[in-house]
């Protein structure tokens, strides 16, 4: 069958001619979105147990959770992590779900299923969906200067990039990731503090209040 294109000039041009037409013809009958839908399949389930160790945030809380997620088929991934006062329970769908509403609305009843079984005192639990995204531009911000940086002017100019960019037709949201936070260094004097009729407790609590 290869000889005939070597002794058939002509039916060979016709076979080029025809592959890159459908090749073609393939091409423009491509799906194609500017946007494409990016499926959420990752969602956090919070809850709050405040005063209880992290032992007893395990057992009461975190255990009852995994218990009620696990009737989920859907649910590829269940990771948790329980500490004082506080439970975080990670859940991953499957690759092959392509509308996870229904799912988080499943994964929402058997969050209030849990809560019925929850002891007196814990926090009603939240889920929060990790959105996916697809970013147009990544900025970073950089220290060009022989001094030590000034993480806390970075990111005050950090914020104002980020009002001029929420400014621009066609933006949709504007995160920031690696914002340093402020931290206020309050140093106090013993002898003052006497003076005053404050504890460096007090003092604390005051601060803590503001």
């Amino acid at each position: 069958m290869v000889r005939a294109f070597f002794t058939n000039f002509r039916l060979l041009i016709l076979t080029i001619i025809l592959l890159l037409g459908w090749g073609l013809s393939s091409y423009q009958s491509l799906p194609r979105q500017e946007d494409p839908a990016l499926v959420s399949r990752v969602a956090i389930v919070n809850t709050a147990f405040p005063g209880a160790s992290a032992e007893r945030v395990e057992a009461l809380v975190t255990t009852v959770l995994e218990e009620e997620l696990a009737e989920i088929d859907e649910i590829s991934m269940i990771e948790s992590e329980s500490r004082v006062g506080f439970s975080t329970i990670s859940i991953e769908l499957s690759e092959s779900i392509d509308n996870a509403q229904p799912v988080w609305a499943k994964v929402r009843d058997e969050m209030d299923a849990a809560a019925a079984r929850f002891p007196a005192g814990v926090v009603e639990p939240e889920l929060s969906e990790v959105l996916v995204k697809a970013y147009t531009v990544v900025a970073a911000l950089k220290w060009d200067s022989e001094e030590a940086p000034n993480y806390a002017l970075l990111s005050r100019y950090s914020d104002e990039l980020g009002i001029l960019l929420r400014g621009v037709n066609g933006t949709e949201e504007v995160d920031f990731f690696g914002n340093p936070d402020e931290e206020i260094l309050v140093e106090t004097s013993s002898s003052e503090l006497v003076g005053v009729g404050l504890s460096p407790q007090e003092l604390a609590n005051q601060i803590r209040r503001l």
